[in-house]
């Protein structure tokens, strides 16, 4: 487990392998470039901090993406312990994004990231 950061991941050596898996997923979705586009010269969420749940995906960091270009602060969790792709958060946590989640967490740990993506303290969730 890495928490040597603002975030909670199995293992930050996988971010390499993660950023590969980005990289393939975001040249597939043209509508969140053309929104991150845009929100990259309104910043609609300028001073917001947002906190999401949901499956830590590489379709979910294109999203996080965005939802930063858009100017917010971001603080996740996976919402299904057999859902998070490790390589995936373990970028995510590189590029300095908030992110706690991990593949196979038990009961207690999934609750714990929840509780640390509140403790962010967000403006929206």
């Amino acid at each position: 487990m890495d928490t040597s950061g603002p975030y909670t991941v199995a293992n930050l050596s996988l971010a390499d392998a993660g950023e590969k898996r980005v990289a393939w997923a975001r040249s597939r979705m043209p509508a969140l470039a053309a929104l991150r586009k845009q929100a990259e010269i309104d910043k609609p969420l300028s001073g917001q901090r947002v906190s999401g749940c949901l499956h830590v995906t590489k379709e979910t960091a294109i999203l996080i993406e965005t939802i930063v270009a858009a100017g917010a602060e971001v603080s996740w969790s996976g919402c299904n312990p057999l859902s998070t792709q490790d390589d995936v958060a373990a970028w995510l946590a590189r590029e300095g994004y908030g992110v706690h989640a991990w593949y196979g967490q038990s009961n207690d740990g999934f609750y714990e990231c929840i509780d640390r993506t509140l403790d962010f303290k967000p403006t929206l969730t």
